[in-house]
């Protein structure tokens, strides 16, 4: 009865863990979403930057055929331009391949103000936006 009961704790602070992190990133991702325009031209120099660990991560995590898995991730940019803070979006197969592998190198250009959220999306396959998607930047990997 014991072990029962452990086990029973903790699948439901796994899952509590679980529902926080997705909390969190929802709320960075809808805070990135009205930082997009204003922060414009930061968020070509950020493009730029981020380019090199995004296209490493899709080639470590990119597959043939193509699934169209995405992985969303949004991270908080302090005003010296270090990354305070990587949130990624609901777990898939691609998702929790990209987070293993997703390293980034040095500081991001120094954001608009501290706390500066972006959000970018990693797709294995084709690029394609949902009416509902917020404004982010889109890597993807298509191998026809």
């Amino acid at each position: 009865m014991t072990r029962v009961s452990t086990i029973l704790i903790t699948m439901l602070a796994v899952s509590s863990a679980l529902a926080s992190e997705l909390s969190d990133f929802r709320a960075a991702s809808a805070d990135a979403a009205r930082k997009f325009h204003p922060g414009y031209q930061w968020l070509i120099k950020f493009e730029d930057w981020i380019s090199n660990p995004a296209v490493d991560a899709l080639n470590a995590c990119g597959s043939y055929p193509n699934t169209n898995l995405t992985c969303d991730i949004v991270f908080i940019v302090g005003e010296n331009g270090q990354i305070k803070r990587t949130l990624f979006g609901p777990h898939n197969k691609f998702r929790d391949c990209v987070a293993k592998h997703f390293r980034t190198v040095g500081r991001a250009p120094k954001p608009p103000d501290d706390s500066w959220t972006i959000q970018i999306r990693l797709i294995d396959g084709k690029r394609f936006i949902r009416p509902e998607d917020p404004p982010f930047l889109i890597f993807n990997s298509y191998k026809p």
